[in-house]
Parts: C-alpha cells; structure tokens; sequence
C-alpha cells in the first residue's frame, strides 16, 4: 500500500499551512509514507493521486467556521462529490482535480481530507496567530491519522 500525504499552499498567509504541516510530519512518520508539498493543486494532483493506494491532502480553504479550525474528512471522495465550489483556497482546487480524474477514468486512491479554515491570504505574510497556534494539535492528529493507517 502506497500512501501520500499531500500539502498544498503558497508563501501567502495561511495558505501555507499545508506546507508546514507537512514539514512538521515529515520526520515523525515512517519512511515508506510520501510527504509532498504542492503549489498547484490541479496539474500536481492530477499527476500524483493516481500514483497513491490512499492519500491525505493537506489544505487551507473557506469553511465559513472561525480562523484555524480544522476539520479531518475520512471520505473525502464522498465530500468531494457533494461540492459545487472549490474545495481549496486555489482557483482550481481538490474537487476540480478529483472531478478530471473520474472523467478521465483514472485509477483513484482512497482520499482524506484535512482542511484548515484560513483567515488571510496576504502576500508573502507568515500565518496567522489564530492558525499557529493551533499546529501542534493539527500535527498530533495528523500523526496519529497517518500512523493508524500504517497499521492498517
């Protein structure tokens, strides 16, 4: 079993925090789990979901809930077919990319979704204090997320 754990982000704001949660993650998970960092969900998705058994896709988003809530989706298929805007702070998000690849009839792997409600996007701004803090906890659970699915 093949099993990635994607970020995705840019240096703007809290759109990096898919950056760093897999930076954070990188040396606490064993060695056969793939941790990649993304700038361009549609092109990079598009490439890598199919190389991957089951995948945990990392990413800042609206939610409409407060700045630095997170929320852990097991099926993110399912979500995924239910979504009519972007999953993602990106033009072309996680849903348009999973959407090419079923018309494309390409091989998928189980996904899971870790969004993090963003609350700015400015140029080249770090995170915010609001998400910071909340790292430690959004890496724990991640930890124990990928490693349960180790086991498994």
């Amino acid at each position: 079993m093949k099993l990635g754990v994607l970020g995705l982000g840019s240096s703007h704001g809290d759109d990096q925090i898919g950056w760093v949660l897999v930076d954070a993650l990188k040396d606490r998970l064993p060695k056969s789990v793939v941790c990649e960092k993304l700038t361009t969900p549609a092109h990079s998705l598009v490439t890598l979901l199919p190389q991957f058994d089951q995948v945990i896709v990392i990413d800042a988003c609206e939610m409409e809930q407060k700045a630095g809530e997170y929320r852990y989706i097991e099926d993110g298929s399912g979500f995924l077919h239910m979504q009519n805007a972007p999953v993602s702070s990106h033009t072309l998000g996680i849903s348009e990319s999973w959407q090419l690849l079923l018309k494309l009839e390409q091989s998928l792997p189980q996904i899971s979704l870790f969004l993090v409600q963003l609350g700015q996007t400015e140029t080249m701004a770090p995170i915010s204090d609001c998400i910071s803090e909340q790292i430690p906890n959004m890496v724990e659970q991640l930890n124990q997320t990928v490693k349960l699915r180790c086991i498994n």
